[in-house]
């Protein structure tokens, strides 16, 4: 008899170790997913931090939006400059996208960029609208 409950006892030992395992990478995984996501107010204000932005002169183009208004040549002298540099004279942290829709919520495409047409501006890892952002159509 004593031999079974020993065992029994060990057996409970184990699945009560499993369950704490278990609860514990439950909870890390938790945590590592809510950390990279950001929230919808943070990605609001990172939004206007780059509107503002685009209000100034960038990189060897002129000012981008003006009046609340995209100046057309302006935003093809921001397609045709370089991600890294314009991330960097912008002061964005983070990895971002600009892009237009039309009234319908429907992608803009910019055309007469020196890689053709594309439907916006940024990193190609972030998809807008199913498209990759910035890559040619």
């Amino acid at each position: 008899m004593r031999g079974s409950s020993r065992g029994q006892t060990w057996s409970t030992d184990l699945v009560i170790a499993v369950v704490i395992f278990g609860f514990m990478a439950v909870i890390f995984y938790s945590l590592l997913v809510m950390q990279n996501r950001p929230s919808v107010d943070d990605l609001q204000t990172r939004a206007q931090v780059i509107t503002e932005q685009l209000e100034k002169p960038v990189s060897k183009c002129g000012t981008v939006l003006l009046n609340q208004t995209v100046d057309a040549e302006e935003l093809r002298c921001l397609f045709n400059e370089p991600y890294l540099q314009v991330k960097n004279q912008l002061q964005i942290e983070g990895d971002f996208c600009i892009y237009l829709e039309d009234s319908n919520g429907n992608l803009y495409i910019v055309g007469n960029t020196t890689t053709g047409y594309r439907t916006g501006f940024g990193n190609p890892n972030l998809i807008v609208g199913g498209t990759a952002c910035g890559v040619p159509q």
